[in-house]
């Protein structure tokens, strides 16, 4: 590869920069439609509203290991960039997601430099990490948080292995803070706990297992990292239940193979996911691999590559968390091996590959980006109403503000009606306590010292026990109609529940008539029929009707709204 001045690598690196933030230019007019995203968005306006975050009955409940809460880096980032710049929740959302890119350019090729002693390759590191079709996806008008957790993680890495390769001890300081950070945007925070160990294994080779070498240190280092990736396997499948139940029907069922015996489509599929979700330099990085291991000289940066993804195989099955902390480091070891294969008396081959893997690399995430945009996306259904164009949660913003609202669809639906609007849907978790469904005397009063085994416990240390479900009292009533008020089989809660909440909006998806989806499956609903069927006021006659004091209807070509006065 042709050597740069510092000059032209500054310039490469500003132009990773600019295609970082064109890749994300928006080309629609919301957020993206993911739930995450809409979470964020719901508590984010909290903190902007109440001026602090009413989840925070403990100060754990801000890296969200209390009951009732969740790490709270990004609402509060979102919050703060509202109020500085004045921006509504949404546009923050964008101007954060910009704001990440820039940040992860500039610390990935800080971070790559550790590992790569040329700059060009950092710059391609660099370049495959941000352009990561997972990043990139999760950092495009996205207000989830695996991106800002990814971009801490990078930089507390960097800062750490900046401070070991410096001496300036300081900067251990500095990666201590980032990773507090990371614990207080996402729970898979956690899994530094593996960085670490990929750490003390690495410099554990350097220091003390192959100086004993003075011959043949390469295939020691061969051999031990080799030893320690079938023990990993081996321990994997026998103490963590590698492949569970819930890996196999993932992995197995849900992508391109599904073959026999199943743990054949598990790997395959494994493979597919990762490569889809890091990019094409994943195949690169696996030939990295032995290229580092037969190196005369060994240090401990480069092994930490090695065997950084051996420490990670017992969480290898869930590819979605996993395949973003991993990507910045796939990276590095692509780029490894893309320097070797340069040293090649091949060039044109090797120049058509690299071209190759750019092209690739940019397409992956233009096509997923571009699939996700056109997506319908719920608030882009208008309706007119009186002279006026409205989206459906503009509508309900403008009619009723402040309104309570129970949704026959409980997942994105609602929340994202939420987010755009002013409407409140009554459920429990974080959603009751900022509505106020839900107060801190009832938090303490039902809080008990978790018992979930591993992994669970990873991130449960306490448990709300025996406290209102509104999730349940919503899908009671749904499922069985208006008599699951005052039914003997209803919770005893909700007589009480529903005197508090009895004009409220129900909100039907018109892809889903007369059906209550939960999260799991679909149920018909007795509400939705009721509804349908229903008349205005108790004077009037319609046989096989119901009688509901307060009734009428908003229809466009998604939902349907309808406002009543729930009877007790």
């Amino acid at each position: 590869m042709v050597r740069f001045s510092r000059r032209v690598i500054l310039l490469l690196l500003l132009v990773l920069v600019l295609l970082s933030l064109v890749v994300r230019y928006p080309l629609v007019q919301h957020e993206r439609n993911q739930t995450d995203s809409y979470t964020m968005h719901l508590l984010s306006k909290s903190i902007v509203d109440q001026g602090y975050a009413k989840w925070t009955f403990s100060p754990l409940s801000y890296v969200g290991y209390y009951p009732l809460s969740y790490p709270s880096g990004v609402p509060f980032l979102l919050a703060e960039i509202a109020v500085i710049t004045g921006a509504d929740i949404e546009l923050s959302i964008l101007l954060c997601n910009l704001l990440l890119a820039v940040i992860f350019c500039f610390g990935m090729f800080g971070l790559s430099r550790e590992f790569l002693s040329k700059p060009e390759y950092a710059l391609l590191a660099t370049f495959f990490a941000v352009m990561g079709a997972r990043f990139v996806d999760t950092s495009y008008w996205d207000g989830g948080a695996r991106a800002p957790m990814v971009v801490l993680l990078t930089l507390a890495v960097f800062a750490a292995f900046r401070s070991s390769s410096t001496g300036q001890r300081k900067l251990i300081l500095v990666a201590c803070v980032l990773a507090l950070g990371c614990f207080a945007t996402h729970h898979m925070a956690i899994l530094l706990v593996l960085f670490g160990i990929a750490y003390v294994l690495a410099a554990f080779q350097v220091q003390f297992l192959l100086p004993r070498f003075r011959v043949h240190k390469t295939r020691a280092a061969f051999a031990w990292n080799l030893t320690m990736l079938v023990t990993v396997i081996v321990t994997a499948f026998i103490l963590f239940e590698y492949f569970g139940d819930l890996a196999l029907m993932n992995l197995r069922r849900s992508s391109f193979f599904d073959l026999e015996p199943a743990l054949l489509s598990v790997l395959l599929n494994m493979g597919v996911a990762y490569a889809n979700q890091i990019g094409v330099v994943l195949l690169c990085a696996l030939f990295a691999v032995p290229i580092i291991l037969w190196r005369s000289y060994l240090s401990t940066e480069r092994l930490f590559l090695v065997t950084l993804p051996i420490a990670f195989i017992p969480m290898l099955g869930d590819p979605i968390y996993v395949s973003m902390l991993l990507s910045p480091f796939v990276a590095c070891l692509g780029a490894v091996w893309i320097s070797r294969a340069a040293k090649s008396s091949r060039k044109k081959a090797v120049a058509t590959l690299l071209v190759s893997l750019l092209a690739a690399t940019m397409f992956v995430p233009l096509w997923s980006t571009n699939r996700w945009n056109s997506a319908e996306y719920l608030s882009g259904d208008m309706v007119q109403v009186d002279s006026r164009v409205y989206s459906d949660a503009t509508y309900l913003d403008v009619t009723y503000p402040g309104a309570f609202a129970m949704c026959s669809n409980m997942n994105t639906l609602w929340i994202q009606l939420a987010a755009s609007s002013e409407t409140r849907f009554p459920v429990g978790g974080m959603m009751g306590v900022i509505y106020g469904d839900i107060t801190l005397a009832d938090v303490k009063r039902n809080v008990t010292w978790s018992d979930r085994g591993f992994p669970a416990n990873l991130y449960n240390w306490f448990e709300y026990n025996d406290g209102p479900n509104y999730e349940i009292l919503v899908m009671g009533m749904f499922i069985y109609g208006i008599g699951f008020v005052k039914s003997s089989g209803g919770s005893a809660d909700s007589g009480g529940y529903f005197a508090s909440h009895s004009k409220v909006l129900a909100i039907m998806d018109n892809s889903l008539p007369y059906q209550y989806a939960g999260t799991y499956a679909k149920q018909h609903s007795g509400l939705a029929a009721q509804l349908e069927n229903a008349y205005w006021g108790s004077n009037q006659t319609n046989p096989g009707g119901v009688d509901l004091p307060s009734y009428m209807i908003y229809a466009s070509g998604r939902i349907t709204v309808f406002a009543l006065q729930i009877p007790l």
